[in-house]
């Protein structure tokens, strides 16, 4: 029975688990959907679906094209679909949807709406809309770790096994 052999491998995944970069954040996933009902507004139904690597903290704008879903949205090279302000000057986390008239809408929400999970409403005398924040953690990088050292140890162990 070699010891060096078995302890070796388990050596150097330490040493590569260590020296790996972290791996990514949290995912963030924003579900939108609300309805263009304020003067001004055209009476459209509006929703949206947008998948962040973190929160977003700063004026964010967003083209159809990098949404996973848009119902109603402006399709657009150049002009915004959805656009999101947190902590505007006036209003705490204003978010902006233009829709398929080119009509665009105003939706607030409570301060940290943007950066929490949770479900937030916006109403008058803004549009009314729905937005739910959920945070999809990344697998634990202990138990990744802990199934390479398990795969390790059991390949060590059947080349150690004696032939029959």
């Amino acid at each position: 029975m070699n010891l060096g052999a078995s302890v070796l491998p388990v050596i150097c995944l330490l040493v590569f688990s260590f020296a790996a970069p972290p791996a990514h954040a949290n995912t963030l996933i924003y579900t939108f959907s609300g309805v263009n009902s304020a003067p001004g507004g055209d009476g459209l139904s509006v929703g949206f679906q947008y998948s962040s690597q973190g929160p977003v903290n700063g004026l964010t704008q967003l083209l159809a094209s990098q949404l996973s879903s848009c119902t109603n949205c402006f399709v657009s090279f150049t002009i915004p679909a959805v656009e999101f302000n947190p902590g505007g000057n006036l209003f705490n986390n204003v978010l902006g949807v233009v829709d398929v008239n080119q009509v665009e809408n105003f939706f607030m929400f409570p301060s940290g709406a943007f950066l929490t999970a949770g479900t937030y409403t916006s109403s008058s005398p803004f549009n009314s809309g729905a937005l739910t924040v959920v945070v999809t953690p990344e697998p634990s990088s202990v138990i990744l770790f802990l199934s390479g050292v398990t795969v390790i140890l059991a390949s060590s162990r059947r080349t150690r096994a004696p032939n029959k």
